[in-house]
């Protein structure tokens, strides 16, 4: 059948295009890679499964594709052109060098980074093509194309087509028995072959793909086609918090909204749903801890040594100030310690920044059931408080720790210079004139120890000879 279907375009492309090889995929088309010949570019010409041409007049699924093919929108990927070979219906689009988002979730579950950034996308490209009447019908991960950063929704309006191209409403099911689309990802009014089925039918497929980004499987995963169906249309997911305890509120209350039963109870427009996402970039608990990626980390070796190298300058700049003015006898070793209360400080700094950029940026490991590998709960809270933990608010704390303690001591410095409050010396509060002779009197002895009062006068004495 390959080698059927490859020459009958060759019959009716080959003057145009070079027919290559068959990509991988399925579904409603069958694909080749080819080469335009006028342009020398490469494209992908697909055919119309043959098991769907019963009952599907040719020339009205050209049509339908030709309104498809006005889309133009840098996360859409457009149709080229559109004809029938032998009464195959074929068009082409161009080739996206990347991969499918089917084969990014195949390498491993996605950073959530990552899984906000292609739901934008897809949702801006749903967007334009639904403010233009084009409904996709078939969203899912074989479908959004993944390149350089960007995602792309390829296949357009080609589930629409072939549903309007039916000569005969009976022909709404496939030989199977499964509606057109795909059963993870379709919508109860498409489970139900609803005539009434809009463009909020593709924000439902939306939500189960993103479900399936975030957990790894879609909404009713495991269940056969007929049984998929009919929990669409009757159950409720599981709700995503417990499946992604990381995954911020605001998101997973945007995924199972969009996986309500009544279409008015999802979001009414693909753009609301893109407003949503960047509330959820740009707020303090954004999945994409902007203080933490924008910012980028630094290596705990260089926080220690710049904290060394504070330390150093900070106690020498007290110890040469007690050597030449007379600090308080507290003042150097509280320094010491202000300063060594950084370094708890430092370390939980690069704890949590380190695990706020790994939750951010990696793939999370799963089970071999398919969830996520519950995450320690040291982990949690790193995570949860990343958005006020900083390295500019741990230099600024710091700063103003040092800075409030030097202040103390100049404080206590003045206070006795100038005789206020305890901290005045007898001479500066004018008790004590400069030079003044003191009289010491012995202290008298218990009868216990007789040296005892000898012993304490001396040391007195000693000592108020070298204040």
């Amino acid at each position: 059948m390959i080698d059927d279907i490859r020459a009958v375009l060759t019959d009716a492309l080959g003057a145009t295009h070079e027919i290559g090889a068959e990509l991988g995929g399925g579904g409603m088309s069958r694909t080749f890679l080819a080469t335009e010949r006028a342009l020398n570019r490469t494209v992908v010409v697909k055919v119309l499964a043959p098991e769907l041409l019963a009952g599907v007049s040719v020339e009205r699924f050209k049509r339908e594709v030709m309104l498809a093919a006005s889309l133009q929108h840098p996360h859409v990927v457009p149709v080229l052109a559109t004809g029938d070979a032998q009464g195959l219906p074929w068009f082409t689009m161009p080739f996206v060098d990347g991969q499918s988002l089917r084969q990014r979730l195949a390498a491993g579950p996605i950073a959530l980074s990552e899984v906000v950034q292609i739901l934008r996308d897809v949702a801006r490209g749903l967007a334009f093509a639904h403010g233009r009447g084009v409904v996709h019908r078939d969203i899912k991960p074989d479908n959004v194309l993944l390149s350089d950063g960007s995602a792309t929704v390829t296949d357009f309006g080609i589930a629409k087509a072939i549903t309007a191209a039916r000569t005969s409403p009976s022909m709404g099911l496939t030989g199977t028995g499964m509606s057109l689309g795909t059963p993870a990802y379709m919508s109860p009014e498409q489970a139900a072959a609803d005539p009434a089925t809009d463009h909020r039918a593709d924000l439902y497929s939306y939500g189960a793909m993103a479900y399936e980004m975030l957990t790894g499987f879609p909404p009713f995963a495991g269940m056969s086609p007929s049984r998929m169906l009919a929990a669409a249309m009757s159950e409720r997911p599981e709700p995503l918090g417990p499946k992604r305890p990381d995954v911020p509120a605001p998101l997973a209350a945007l995924v199972m909204r969009c996986l309500e039963k009544q279409a008015s109870d999802r979001p009414q427009q693909a753009s609301d749903i893109v407003k949503v996402l960047d509330t959820v970039l740009s707020s303090g608990a954004a999945v994409s801890a902007p203080a933490v990626l924008q910012g980028g980390r630094v290596p705990v070796g260089k926080a220690l040594a710049m904290w060394a190298g504070a330390t150093a300058v900070v106690m020498f700049v007290v110890w040469s100030a007690s050597v030449s003015v007379g600090l308080p006898a507290w003042a150097l070793p509280g320094t010491g310690a202000v300063m060594a209360l950084g370094l708890p400080m430092i370390l939980l700094t690069w704890y949590v920044q380190r695990s706020a950029y790994r939750q951010f940026t990696q793939t999370p490991q799963v089970t071999p059931g398919g969830g996520m590998v519950p995450q320690g709960t040291l982990h949690t809270m790193a995570v949860k408080v990343s958005p006020h933990v900083s390295w500019r608010r741990t230099w600024i704390a710091g700063a103003a720790a040092v800075g409030a303690f030097l202040l103390a001591i100049g404080s206590f410095s003045v206070a006795r210079a100038y005789g206020i409050g305890p901290a005045g010396t007898l001479i500066a509060k004018g008790a004590l004139e400069q030079n003044a002779k003191l009289i010491l009197a012995d202290f008298k002895s218990p009868a216990s120890d007789s040296t005892l009062g000898v012993t304490l006068t001396e040391a007195l004495r000693a000592d108020l000879a070298q204040s």
